[in-house]
């Protein structure tokens, strides 16, 4: 029992560190309501890493089968949903009738948001990802100094794209990484309760061992007395 409970508990953290250490980004789509003229598809973002911040990345939402088809709906009926206590953002960087371009940007450990996008017909669009690019300039005299650079003939800076992360659904593994703490609280628990009832019956099981033995010994002595 205890080498049960010690593996149990290996694999959750063994799981859960992998999970929350890695750039993972987890996500789930769902059919909000059925397709159509208000149809919406919900497709929920959120970082189960432990300390990993991502400032931007775009999300590419694709029809099912990657064709050209009119598959979403017009860009007024998007709408984003803030599902977590932590601050996330989505834009709209390109819509088309077969593919939608949403920027997340500002998504640190523990964010969880959601973009609704409005669809005409069934299926579940695919996600692609790709980094956003940027160029660092963090005041206004960095960007006085590069363009001065620039116009004595320098090269300018070239975009740089930002670390994206990796997409996962949303599986018994990220589950895993959710409830890591509930998990190993629940183990201890039930390796409590195993000992308490093993003791238990091992006290149980010793009682009725010693019963006939104290029943011969009680006979003995009457048998005694019985021939004095």
């Amino acid at each position: 029992m205890t080498l049960f409970a010690a593996a149990v508990g290996w694999t959750t953290i063994r799981t859960a560190d992998r999970l929350s250490s890695a750039p993972f980004v987890e996500y789930r789509i769902e059919q909000s309501t059925p397709p159509g003229p208000n149809g919406l598809v919900s497709v929920r973002i959120r970082n189960i890493t432990a300390t990993q911040r991502f400032g931007c990345f775009n999300l590419l939402v694709a029809t099912p089968d990657l064709q050209r088809s009119d598959f979403f709906g017009p860009a007024e009926g998007y709408t984003q949903v803030l599902r977590g206590t932590v601050l996330a953002q989505t834009r709209l960087a390109r819509v088309r009738g077969y593919e939608w371009d949403v920027q997340f940007t500002d998504i640190s450990p523990g964010a969880d948001i959601a973009a609704n996008i409005p669809v005409k017909k069934p299926g579940t669009p695919k996600l692609l990802i790709r980094p956003c690019l940027t160029v660092a300039s963090a005041t206004s005299a960095e960007a006085d100094r590069k363009a001065a650079r620039e116009d004595e003939g320098e090269e300018a800076e070239t975009s740089k794209p930002l670390p994206a992360p990796i997409l996962v659904e949303q599986t018994i593994e990220t589950w895993f990484v959710e409830n890591e703490i509930r998990l190993l609280w629940a183990a201890m628990f039930v390796w409590l309760l195993a000992l308490m009832a093993l003791k238990l019956l091992s006290s149980w099981s010793h009682a009725r061992s010693t019963e006939p033995r104290l029943a011969a010994v009680s006979g003995g002595k009457e048998n005694g007395h019985d021939e004095d």
